[in-house]
């Protein structure tokens, strides 16, 4: 390894080496890694590693250890196992919980053991071992401790019973396997139930070496050969060797905790135990019978809901089931955390600022940055895609979000359904999927904007001199380190595949990888499984934690976040998440989580509100929650449904400030333009195409088209010429930019602003960031503003957006049209049938002459189509539910402000909501998800006006869908433009 001492010297380098080791390793130890290695070989060469580590001064932060109150907590264990109550030590990560349970023991030996030696065997996630080794190491030289390992299990047993050997270590992997020590116990008679019970286990190894071809064929049977016989026999001979083997946790009881021994059992993270019938468990039930005094040690007791405690307070004894404690418990919070305050170990310290009050709180940051255009394609495509249902369509999105590469046939090649379901979607995406997955000499050409935001913040950490943890649960952190490392960046990589199991001197490849990562100066960044930084991992040199993907089991968050803030740390720990606009998969995984956690602590920590109380209770996984429902049951038209529904009513200005609050405005731009040709906008586009072509049959070709509220420039598009567009949303006119442009359509005006206001008008190549045309100081600071000429407009077109107005907004945006319009211009209203109540439409109607405008009633009414083609299945279904309303109303005179009266309600008895959606709308939303997408053809008028003498009967527009123009690809085209434009990236 080239260590490059110019940078930091020696003795820089092995202090941070030390400090974690808790003193100077022995050589032996500095050969597990080859950084510990090269510094030993270094040490050499200056005078011996003996001689430069003899004077050697460490530079520790000053802490209280042990603290008086983790020996008041030592006490409480003692004496209440005195007492015969087992106890849970219940304190958050960092706080010295390991520490806590070791030192009862010299008070068990004090006062309880009644002169007996007392060995206390620690069980525990393996991965602990190291973290207890070393604490005991440290702070109580004057005891003894071995752990058992994997590979000399047999021999550190034998070890234990040694009279100096007071703690065993054991991780939970160990405990149920064999010692490798034989039971002296077999007679003839259990040697021969052994060798029926293997009978039908050898039939099955013969039929194994029939199947690799090994008998050679005689005489009409197969028989065995002499060599293929042997191997038989050896087989037998090994699992006779097993059946006479006894697991550890016998061995233990046999000769390390024989009756002449005071057993003090302690079994760290606990809340891992949730399956009765689990090896682990069953061989722990031994273990526990054993033990005269019990602890139970957990940060989280809770772990994600009330009734996974049951397996827990089974080893307290204090329930037989956790069918028994759910039972007890009633769904009620507050017994279960009655019940868990018999056997607490108090005061339970909740925050590590408790035991050590000079560790910084951490903090959360936002990073937001921008997605390749492919990627959020592909999203919504996935959103929208009817192949997955609830947790599929999660786990997809948030794998999809993570590493887009590996959407391949290589990595979904099962023959199961959802196997080939994924297989499909690749396919049907496949042109979008092969950009992103592009590679030149290996390498991948297109980098996804998740990674490439991963890569600027270790950059800007390593400028800074810190280092990064990226966590991630996907099992992508080999794949993910490769990828972000660069000539300057050093990542490394911990997941499955790192070894957990301890070896002679205490410690796991696992634990090494970190501890180096940890100390060396040279690596910047850490990419790690969830489920590998947890319970053990001493992470206080990354004093930046980033969720490459949100964590979604809250008791798995707690313990990733416990890794930096631990006692001692004097540097703030930022835990960094990831944010797109454009994709809302891990945002949506981050309030679930901090929902269930806000929770737990309302619940088990203050007086919880019946919300809360009720949301715990509940415990709705991802599929289920509140936060994904969106992703679980929305596609596009579901989501569209829910934000418009919840304003209507509510005015412009309430509109827009609704759009800019977080990324809905980009949510609702991305939805709408999703397969735009294939959707209802379309549909209503089309529809004012025909209605604007059959005037012009009689009236000659109009000039001046606007469209107000034009969306992604829908009637442009489909009249296919150009036209005036006014718009709220910046995101929606970038789409008709586009749109126009890919057609050829040339001399298009597109403006930000609201309808009812056509004289602050902003252009869109004069937009800036953030632009409110509500906002006077903004509209007066811009370069410039428009106004629609008085008179100039010979059509003004407004589909689906006069029912979001204000009705004092209405009358307004009337005004308007009424000034820029001569004397025969035309106004085309659109309003979907269900907004306009039948006993409202007649006065509706009758208002439009108060602001100089008389109602077509030839063209008026409610409309229909011939026919219907459900494209998501190709076939042809009734076109019944295709009933829009349309207003048809020509300019004939001027308006005083006495004559301004009208009302324009749409629905007197709807109430004005602000934007906030109900549970209404959404299930309204729901519904709409789970309709096909239609193309609408032929429309004609179904019923005329209500209330008025008009020519009976339907007549058709005759405008027809052009089944060949496709715009699948739009959404990808457009952002990739709008961000290469806009230079966000390269």
């Amino acid at each position: 390894m080239n260590v490059k001492y110019a940078t930091h010297s020696l003795e820089d380098r092995l202090a941070p080496l030390f400090d974690m080791y808790g003193g100077v390793p022995p050589r032996e130890f500095m050969h597990r890694h080859p950084y510990f290695a090269e510094l030993l070989r270094e040490a050499d060469t200056q005078g011996g590693y003996e001689s430069v580590t003899s004077s050697f001064e460490f530079d520790e932060v000053s802490i209280n250890v042990p603290s008086v109150i983790q020996l008041l907590k030592a006490g409480q264990i003692s004496l209440d196992n005195a007492k015969g109550i087992p106890k849970i030590l219940m304190d958050c990560a960092g706080s010295g919980k390991t520490l806590t349970a070791l030192l009862a023991l010299p008070l068990f030996e004090e006062h309880y053991a009644k002169g007996k030696k007392v060995v206390a065997t620690y069980v525990s996630p393996g991965n602990l071992v190291p973290t207890m080794m070393q604490e005991l190491r440290r702070f109580m030289p004057g005891y003894k401790g071995i752990p058992i390992t994997q590979q000399s299990r047999e021999k550190d047993i034998m070890e234990a019973t040694k009279e100096d050997i007071n703690f065993v270590f054991l991780g939970y992997e160990l405990s149920y396997r064999n010692s490798h020590l034989y039971d002296d116990h077999v007679d003839g008679k259990k040697l021969g139930e052994i060798l029926i019970g293997l009978s039908d286990g050898a039939r099955d190894y013969v039929e194994h070496l029939a199947e690799e071809g090994l008998f050679s064929a005689k005489d009409g049977y197969k028989a065995l050969d002499r060599h293929n016989m042997i191997d038989l026999g050896g087989w037998i001979y090994k699992q006779y060797q097993k059946r006479c083997m006894t697991n550890v946790i016998d061995a233990l009881i046999d000769n390390v905790l024989t009756q002449d021994v005071f057993s003090y059992l302690i079994i760290g993270e606990g809340h891992n135990l949730v399956h009765m019938d689990s090896l682990t468990r069953t061989a722990l039930e031994k273990l526990k019978q054993r033990a005269d005094a019990l602890l139970i040690e957990t940060a989280t007791a809770v772990r994600n809901n009330v009734h996974q405690m049951g397996t827990m307070m089974t080893l307290v004894d204090f329930v037989d089931s956790p069918h028994s404690w759910k039972r007890i418990i009633k769904n009620n919070p507050r017994r279960a955390k009655a019940a868990l305050d018999l056997y607490a170990v108090t005061p339970v310290v909740s925050r590590i600022q408790q035991v050590d009050p000079l560790v910084p709180e951490e903090k959360d940051l936002d990073v937001t940055y921008t997605e390749r255009p492919e990627l959020q394609a592909i999203y919504l495509s996935l959103v929208n895609s009817r192949l997955f249902e609830g947790r599929e369509r999660i786990e997809l999105a948030r794998y999809l979000v993570a590493d887009p590469t590996k959407f391949t046939d290589t990595h979904f090649w099962k023959d199961t359904s959802f196997h080939t379901r994924v297989r499909t979607f690749i396919e049907q995406n496949q042109t979008n999927f092969d950009i992103l997955q592009k590679q030149e000499d290996g390498q991948y050409v297109n980098e996804h904007g998740r990674l490439h935001a991963l890569r600027s913040l270790i950059t800007q950490s390593k400028e800074e001199g810190s280092k990064v943890l990226a966590v991630t649960e996907r099992d992508i952190a080999k794949d993910l380190a490769q990828r972000v490392a660069t000539d300057q960046l050093v990542v490394r990589y911990i997941d499955s595949s790192v070894n957990i199991c301890t070896k002679q001197d205490g410690y796991s490849d696992r634990q090494i990888a970190i501890m180096e990562a940890s100390v060396n100066p040279d690596v910047h960044a850490v990419v790690a499984t969830s489920g590998t930084i947890r319970e053990g991992i001493d992470g206080r040199a990354f004093i930046r934690q980033v969720r490459y993907d949100e964590i979604s089991v809250p008791f798995k968050e707690v313990q990733v976040r416990g890794r930096g803030p631990r006692r001692g740390q004097r540097q703030q720990v930022t835990v960094t998440h990831l944010h797109s606009p454009d994709l809302g998969i891990n945002t949506a995984v981050r309030n679930f989580v901090n929902t269930k956690m806000k929770d737990a602590n309302a619940v088990y920590d203050a007086k919880p509100t019946p919300e809360e109380l009720a949301r715990y209770v509940r415990d709705a996984g991802l599929a289920a929650s509140e936060q994904l429902a969106h992703i679980v049951h929305l596609n596009s038209r579901g989501t569209l449904s829910m934000m418009f529904n919840s304003l209507v009513g509510a005015g412009s200005k309430r509109f827009a400030q609704v759009m800019q609050r977080g990324n809905n405005a980009v949510l609702l731009s991305s939805n709408f333009n999703y397969d735009w040709n294939n959707t209802h906008s379309a549909n209503c586009a089309r529809l004012s195409a025909g209605i604007v072509r059959k005037l012009e049959e009689t009236y000659g070709k109009f000039k001046h088209i606007v469209s107000g509220a034009s969306g992604p420039g829908s009637l442009g598009r489909i009249l296919q010429r150009p036209t005036t567009m006014i718009e709220l949303l910046a995101t929606q006119l970038e789409f008709a930019e586009d749109a126009m442009r890919r057609q050829g359509i040339e001399g298009s005006e597109m403006y930000l602003g609201s309808i009812h206001n056509l004289q602050e008008l902003i252009a869109l190549d004069d937009l800036r960031p953030g632009m409110d045309v509500f906002d006077k100081e903004m509209i007066a600071s811009a370069a410039r503003t428009h106004s629609i000429p008085d008179g100039s407009v010979d059509y003004f077109e407004l589909a689906n957006a006069f029912y979001f107005l204000s009705p004092e907004e209405r009358v307004m945006f009337l005004r308007e049209v009424h000034r820029v319009q001569p004397e025969g211009g035309f106004l085309s209203i659109q309003i979907p049938r269900s907004k306009i109540e039948r006993s409202s439409e007649k006065a509706f109607l009758e208002d439009f002459a108060k602001v100089g405008y008389e109602v077509n009633l030839e063209l008026s009414g409610e409309y229909g189509a011939n026919s219907a083609h459900n494209i998501d299945e190709g076939v042809d279904v009734s076109p019944g539910s295709f009933d829009p309303y349309v207003i048809v109303a020509c300019q004939v005179a001027d308006v005083t402000e006495s004559r301004v009266s009208a009302s324009f309600s749409l629905n007197p008895g709807y109430v004005i909501r602000n934007g906030t959606p109900t549970k209404k709308d959404f299930t309204h939303a729901k519904e709409e998800s789970k309709r096909p997408r239609i193309i609408y053809d032929g429309f004609f008028r179904r019923i005329p006006p209500i209330g008025f003498t008009v020519q009976e009967g339907p007549f058709d527009l005759q405008d027809h869908y052009d089944k060949n123009f496709r715009e699948n690809e739009e959404v990808t085209r457009r952002i990739r433009e709008l961000m290469e434009h806009k230079g966000w990236y390269q």
